[in-house]
């Protein structure tokens, strides 16, 4: 739709602009986390196409409110720059040089790095360094404005940089003056969705799916313009498939997928749910959303069914009803854990979790009580990551893990937490990488380092640092070996 494409059009503009014109030090991209993935992907193109060749370094290191977290970022910087040595070296160049080791416990510490990283690039690479915070907490983009010292160094002239933030960066005064010493020096992209043309583009496309005529193309179907009556079969349009041609074909295939009006009613249900939720109107969506399940019901799609109720709890619990939402969310994961369906069952267990931590927050609660809910909601999340590890779904059930560590963390109950954060890494850990490379297992593994530092147990925070580029390694790879289509 128009409301995405825009933005993205955006981004593809300014990364072309990035790769073919050197003199563009600095792009910085404000966009939304859903689309985040995709403008990632825009700029990691960058390093195949740039001119002079480039070198991207990706550091995804949050932004804290108390900590611009320098000591992890440079330690990224490192495993980004083996990781491309080792890519170089696998296409048959010459490695890069090491650079130098040990902590960057300040911005001063980190821009050191940097330096020597660009002396070892000189003549050969043009160093990128891609900083993509995973979050930038509330109060953070001082810290983040920083970054303007670094891009500003005489020292680091060779450096080129694109920062792509969740939301606003606050970068706004640090583009016009890196724009005051050069006309194409930095430019700043808004990578967000318009939200209310975005539901105004669903709503008009729902309103075109409701409108097709018998016989509709796929085309008008999905809601785009078309002919108001079924164009007459032209000579060449292959025949159409005998009934035993019809069995085959659909063979192993649910019988309700085939019902195209059904799937069709289905289709335009779910979208007018959607469109109902954007516009805050929950009991419509919930309306809408339960035509949706009742449809998945009746054309006999039970794991799809399953998914609709998820979904319909989660209009329910937006809408303020807690309890039902936790009913709901309870029958759904224990259907989907009887047939075994690992995600749906993690998910349903992990959006319980979500609806007794809103009945925690309820103001008429005493204390002990909403602390007693808080609890309930993280052994909720712990219970699904068991599930999901325990039916094959490691993505979902590592997040489940983190979430119930999160909670518990919070109440205090720090032993608990680390135990939920080291089931996350190991269910990470005995997975295909490629299933997980995109998991918060690796945050994880930095967040214990990081605690074993700051209590002075060296040798337990050496072991995270281990299991964390072990983890980094593989996850390269996997993702490499996806995208060459290996």
């Amino acid at each position: 739709m128009d409301a995405v494409q825009r933005p993205m059009a955006r981004v593809r503009e300014a990364a072309i602009a990035f790769a073919n014109d050197a003199r563009v030090r600095l792009t910085v991209v404000e966009s939304d986390e859903a689309l985040r993935p995709a403008v990632l992907t825009q700029f990691c193109r960058v390093e195949s196409v740039a001119r002079p060749p480039a070198v991207m370094l990706c550091l995804e290191t949050p932004f804290e409110a108390d900590d611009a977290n320098w000591p992890m970022r440079g330690e990224e910087l490192l495993e980004e720059w083996k990781t491309a040595s080792g890519a170089l070296v696998e296409a048959g160049q010459p490695p890069l040089s090491d650079l130098p080791g040990g902590e960057t416990p300040s911005i001063v510490a980190f821009s050191k790095r940097l330096q020597a990283m660009a002396a070892a690039a000189k003549g050969r690479l043009s160093p990128v360094v891609l900083l993509a915070p995973l979050r930038v907490a509330p109060g953070a983009q001082e810290r983040l404005i920083e970054v303007h010292s670094l891009v500003s160094a005489a020292a680091l002239e060779a450096v080129r940089w694109v920062v792509v933030t969740p939301g606003p960066s606050g970068l706004a005064p640090v583009v016009a003056a890196e724009r005051a010493r050069g006309p194409f020096a930095a430019e700043l992209v808004n990578a967000r969705v318009d939200s209310a043309a975005g539901r105004k583009d669903l709503a008009a496309l729902v309103a075109g799916m409701k409108s097709a005529p018998a016989g509709a193309t796929p085309m008008q179907m999905s809601g785009f313009a078309g002919p108001s009556v079924a164009p007459p079969r032209r000579v060449r349009d292959p025949a159409p498939m005998l009934p035993e041609q019809r069995t085959e074909a659909t063979l192993g295939v649910p019988p309700g997928l085939t019902d195209t009006g059904g799937m069709h009613e289905m289709r335009v249900a779910l979208l007018e749910a959607a469109v109902a939720a954007g516009d805050g109107r929950f009991a419509d969506a919930v309306i809408a959303q339960r035509a949706a399940r009742d449809v998945a019901v009746r054309l006999g799609l039970v794991k799809e069914a399953a998914q609709m109720e998820l979904l319909l709890g989660s209009y329910v619990l937006s809408g303020g009803e807690a309890r039902r939402a936790l009913e709901l969310f309870t029958q759904t994961a224990g259907r989907a854990e009887a047939a075994g369906w690992g995600t749906v069952a993690c998910q349903a267990g992990m959006a319980r979790g979500s609806a007794l931590a809103m009945l925690a927050a309820q103001p008429e609660l005493a204390p002990d009580a909403a602390r007693l809910k808080r609890t309930e909601a993280g052994v909720a999340y712990l219970d699904a990551g068991r599930t999901g590890a325990r039916l094959k779904a490691p993505a979902v059930a590592i997040e489940a893990y983190r979430l119930g560590g999160d909670m518990l963390a919070a109440l205090g109950e720090q032993t608990r937490a680390v135990e939920a954060w080291t089931k996350a890494i190991e269910v990470a850990e005995a997975a295909p990488p490629a299933d997980v490379a995109g998991s918060s297992a690796l945050e994880l593994a930095h967040t214990l380092r990081d605690r074993a530092r700051a209590t002075g147990r060296g040798s337990e925070a050496a072991g995270w640092q281990a299991r964390a580029e072990k983890m980094a390694r593989s996850f390269a790879e996997a993702t490499a070996q996806a995208g060459g289509g290996a």
